[in-house]
C-alpha cells in the first residue's frame, strides 16, 4: 500500500542519513581531540535519526483517520514514545562515551524506559492465547537463554553498583523479545493484509536490539571487541528502524482493513 511504502522509505532514509553523518564525523574528527561543542554536535547527530523516527511515528498515528468503529493501534504511539526515550538514551551514552562517564546510568535508565514502552507496544496488540503456543516457548527459551548466558559472562561486574540496573535491563529486553514474537496477527488477518510483515519487522527489530546491547555490554564489562562501537551502532540503528517500520506497517494495515470493511 502506498502510505506504508512511503513511511518505510522515510524511516529507512532517516536512519541511513543519520548513520552516514554520525560515522563520517566521528571518523574525520577524533573525539579525543574535539571541543565540547563538537562532542555535543556529535551526540545530537547520533540521536537525530531516532528522534526523527519517533516524531514521524507519533505524527503518523495522530494524523491517521481510521474509519468509524476502528481505532489507531495503541502500539503506534507507544513505539513513538519508545523511540524518543531512546533518543535521550543515545545522547546520554554518547556524552558518557566521550567525556562524562557518570552518564552511563542515565543512558541505561532512558533505554530501560524505552524498552518498557516497547514491551507495552508489543503487549497491546498481542493475543493472550499466544502464551500457550509452541512459538511462545521457543521465544521464551531463546531470549531467556541469551540473557542468562550474557549475564553469567558479565557477572560479577567491575562496577558492582551497576549490577542491579543491568540485571533489570537485561530482563526487560528478554520480555520485549518474547512479546515481539507474540505480536503475531490474528487469525482473521490474511497474508494480503500485511499483518505478517509488521510481525516480522517487530521480531527482527527486537533481535537486533538484543544483538546491539550484547555487543555493547560485552565490550564494556568483559573484553574489548574490535570496532565495537561501529557494530553496536549499526545494529542499534537497524533495531530502531525496524521497530518504527513495524509500528507504521501495523498502522497502515489497520487503515487499509478499516477501508475494506
Amino acid at each position: 500500500m502506498a502510505s506504508g511504502g512511503i513511511a518505510h522509505g522515510l524511516a529507512a532514509f532517516a536512519v541511513i542519513c543519520g548513520m552516514a553523518g554520525y560515522f563520517a564525523l566521528g571518523v574525520l574528527v577524533p573525539t579525543t581531540d574535539a571541543s565540547m561543542q563538537y562532542r555535543l554536535l556529535l551526540a545530537m547527530l547520533k540521536a537525530g535519526p531516532v528522534a526523527l523516527l519517533g516524531v514521524w511515528t507519533l505524527v503518523a498515528g495522530n494524523c491517521a483517520r481510521p474509519a468509524k468503529g476502528s481505532h489507531v493501534p495503541v502500539s503506534v504511539p507507544l513505539a513513538g514514545v519508545g523511540l524518543l526515550l531512546g533518543c535521550l538514551g543515545d545522547t546520554a551514552l554518547e556524552l558518557q562515551r566521550q567525556a562524562m562517564p557518570k552518564l552511563f546510568l542515565a543512558g541505561l535508565g532512558f533505554f530501560l524506559l524505552s524498552h518498557v514502552a516497547y514491551v507495552a507496544a508489543f503487549a497491546s496488540d498481542s493475543r493472550l492465547g499466544f502464551l500457550r503456543t509452541p512459538r511462545a516457548a521457543v521465544g521464551f527459551i531463546f531470549y531467556s537463554s541469551v540473557a542468562a548466558a550474557l549475564l553469567s559472562i558479565m557477572l560479577p561486574l567491575k562496577e558492582p553498583e551497576l549490577t542491579a540496573p543491568v540485571i533489570v535491563y537485561a530482563s526487560t529486553i528478554g520480555v520485549m523479545g518474547v512479546l515481539s514474537v507474540a505480536w503475531w496477527p490474528s487469525r482473521s488477518e490474511s497474508l494480503a493484509d500485511g499483518g505478517r510483515r509488521s510481525y516480522l519487522l517487530g521480531v527482527f527489530g527486537a533481535a537486533f536490539f538484543l544483538l546491539s546491547d550484547s555487543i555493547l555490554a560485552y565490550n564494556k564489562f568483559v573484553d574489548p571487541i574490535p570496532h565495537a562501537h561501529t557494530l553496536t551502532m549499526a545494529t542499534y540503528y537497524a533495531a530502531q528502524g525496524l521497530i518504527a517500520m513495524a509500528a507504521l506497517s501495523r498502522l497502515a494495515d489497520a487503515q487499509q482493513k478499516s477501508k475494506d470493511e
